[in-house]
């Protein structure tokens, strides 16, 4: 996938200060400081670029020592974007991290570690979650409901604030630890399941 400019322009807010902004939010500085002043499309990379540093994946998920951190995504759009210019050049855990465009098709999700999935109808939402079934993939979606319908993570607008749910069963079904402090900040969702 062809990578972003790392200048994220238009967006009101430069990388230093997205940035800032991402060690904000995890850090449990109050989600009121975020309620007006910088726009939903940047509160949601922030989301998603932390992620990779309070979730922990299985060994088996990254092979190699230099295999990268793989966000994927369904859509171009300002959250994409952003993200970009956040994870340019960085990595976790010696791994670097990358953002690939991808599709509905079980090769196009292997080596995801998260899948973003924004703009679907129900179909397709449910088709991205049936082919990362058994895979070690953080899925995430701005969706309300998402947690509650097999997704692992909604970030959802809720009394002017974007807000986290977790299915923290199907997180652990697939592998994944999520830190207890991310636990915090999100309603943790039931899907009623017991696989």
């Amino acid at each position: 996938m062809k990578r972003a400019s790392p200048s994220i322009g238009h967006t009101g807010v430069g990388r230093r200060g997205l940035l800032a902004l991402s060690l904000m939010v995890l850090p449990w500085i109050s989600q009121y400081l975020f309620a007006a002043a910088v726009p939903d499309y940047q509160i949601k990379a922030v989301y998603l670029y932390n992620f990779s540093n309070f979730i922990s994946w299985p060994d088996e998920a990254f092979g190699l020592s230099d295999t990268p951190f793989d966000y994927c995504i369904v859509r171009r759009g300002r959250v994409e974007k952003t993200l970009a210019s956040l994870i340019d050049g960085e990595r976790v855990q010696g791994h670097p991290l990358r953002l690939r465009l991808v599709e509905a098709d079980a090769d196009g999700l292997r080596g995801c570690k998260l899948l973003y999935l924004t703009g679907l109808d129900d179909d397709q939402l449910a088709e991205y979650l049936r082919l990362s079934d058994g895979l070690p993939v953080l899925t995430v979606a701005d969706r309300v409901g998402f947690a509650q319908h097999g997704g692992m993570v909604a970030l959802v607008r809720d009394r002017r604030k974007i807000r986290m749910r977790i299915n923290l069963r199907q997180a652990v079904r697939r592998g994944l630890r999520l830190n207890a402090r991310l636990l915090q900040l999100a309603r943790i969702i039931d899907d009623g399941s017991k696989k």
